[in-house]
This record gives C-alpha cells, structure tokens and sequence, in this order.
C-alpha cells in the first residue's frame, strides 16, 4: 500500500465528490473573470494525468502481489487455463469427441476471454469495500479502483497468449491478416467488463449480497456462453436467447480472427460495441453518483 502513496494523496477525486477550500473557490473565479482558459485546461490535464498515475501504480501493485509468495509466480497466469483446457479436451474430444476443428484453440480462445470477465468482474465487485483505507484518502479518485480491476486481469490474459498463438500454429490455423481486428475486438470486451464492474462495485457498497450473487451469476453465465461448445450445435430457438448473451458474439468474433482467419460480423461486433458503450457510461453515471455515499457506507 505504499507504493506511490505521495500520488494516491494528490490530486482531486475523480467520478466522485470534491470539495475545495473556499478561498480555493474565490482564486478559481478570479482566474475565470480574468480570462484565464488556459489554467483551466492545465487543471483538467494535471486531473487525469493523476488518474493515469495512480490507476499504473494500483495496476503494478495488484498485479505483483497476486504472484508474490507462490512457487511458480506468474506461471500461474498459464497454469490455470492450461489445467481447464486439459479437461475439456480430455472430456469432449477425447471421450465423447465432439465434432468441433481445431478444438483445442476452440476452447482454449473461451477460456481466456471468460477468465478475463469473470476474474475482473469478480475483483471489482470487491473493488471499493475491499480498499477502505484508499477510498478514504483526501482526492482518491475511486473510479480507479474498477478500472485497475479490468486492467490487471487483461495482464493475466496477455501472460497466458503466447501459449494460444502455439496451439493455433501447431493446429494449423493460420490467422493472417485478419488478426489486426484483435485490438477491436479486446476494446470491445474491455468496455463491457468495465461497465459490469462499475454496477457491481457501487451496488456492493450498499449492498454486500453481491458479492455472493455476482458468483452465482458469472457461473450461470459460463454454461450459457459457448466456451467448450459451439453456438452452432444449438437449436435455432435457444440459439437465439444465448446471442442475447454478448460475450457469446465477442467469442465468435475471437475465433473468426484467430481460427478461420476471417473478419469479424462487424454487424455483430458493431452491436456489441454500442451496447457495450451504452453499458459502461450507464454505470459510470450510477457509480459517480453513488461514490457520494461510499465512506458512510463503509
């Protein structure tokens, strides 16, 4: 925790309440009644520059110390996805030999996108109540918090990567070209796990049942998204309330890019985005305004 303690201490507090001294108040209106503009540009940059700062320290810090004091550190990252492939490998390919190509990059894609949600959403939801101490200091910006979340956990993912671009060489699934539409598609999901982790964080504050529910929900979410099994085995009927499901299009366009090779839908990726978008200023707003009450409800 005192890792860049001098910068989590500076600055005001993003998405969430500020106050100012009220002499504070009288300079700033001086500054508008002289036209000062750009005093107000270098306020709102040295904001957000603070913001950046500490959401990289917090990013560092929770990063490191999930691997610290563990025998094999960041091995970790590969070690649980490579023990999740392995079952479903040995349980659909090998037992009851599902008929899905290239089966081993085909799960292997599902694992680590949902592992990514899942894991982030599971940390923000702990997010605020988990960091009283933080959420406490004088201008901590706490709509840091959740953003650190998503942020270390894409870290995680990209750890455990290179182990997915050998298991598409030694398949012979050549992506091509095609996988310049990646960055897009990771964007994409990034907006919507934020979106989910800032829900989640604001309604645990007042509300600790959810950090039970969020579990059940993400379980619940794991079998109706199409990670060891395609979307395309399922009937017509059902099919249609899965897509209703993002994570099942993004999954989709994942292994569009990586295992055929191919474009995305980009009708498909388009809504996923705006609903995404949608999403993530939705619960920014609830957040921000929620944030008001978080050291009363502390």
């Amino acid at each position: 925790m005192r890792i860049g303690l001098a910068a989590l201490r500076s600055g005001r507090r993003a998405f969430g309440p500020a106050s100012a001294p009220k002499d504070q108040d009288r300079s700033r209106s001086a500054g508008r009644r002289s036209g000062a503009p750009r005093a107000g540009l270098q306020a709102i940059g040295h904001d957000w520059s603070h913001f950046r700062d500490v959401v990289l320290i917090l990013v560092r810090r929770n990063f490191v110390s999930r691997y610290r004091n563990t025998a094999i550190g960041m091995a970790w990252a590969l070690a649980t996805p490579l023990l999740f492939l392995l079952v479903f490998y040995f349980v659909f390919k090998v037992i009851i030999n599902i008929s899905i190509d290239k089966y081993a990059s085909f799960v292997y894609i599902g694992i680590l996108a949902w592992t990514w949600l899942q894991a982030a959403v599971t940390d923000g939801t702990a997010a605020i109540t988990s960091n009283p101490n933080l959420v406490s200091q004088p201008g901590f910006p706490v709509a840091a918090l959740p953003i650190v979340s998503v942020t270390a956990n894409l870290f995680s993912l990209a750890v455990a990567f290179p182990v997915l671009l050998a298991l598409l060489i030694v398949e012979g699934a050549r992506p091509g070209f095609a996988i310049l539409w990646l960055p897009a598609i990771v964007v994409v999901q990034y907006a919507l796990t934020l979106g989910l982790c800032f829900f989640a964080a604001a309604l645990n504050v007042a509300a600790r049942d959810m950090q039970h529910i969020v579990p059940i929900l993400l379980q619940i979410g794991y079998y109706l998204t199409p990670i060891f099994y395609s979307g395309d085995k399922v009937p017509g009927h059902y099919r249609a309330i899965l897509r209703i499901n993002p994570m099942y299009g993004l999954l989709e366009s994942y292994r569009a890019v990586l295992i055929d090779g191919r474009i995305p839908d980009l009708a498909g990726l388009a809504a996923t985005l705006a609903f995404s978008l949608v999403l993530l200023v939705t619960a920014a707003s609830y957040f921000r305004k929620a944030s008001y009450r978080f050291l009363e409800d502390l």
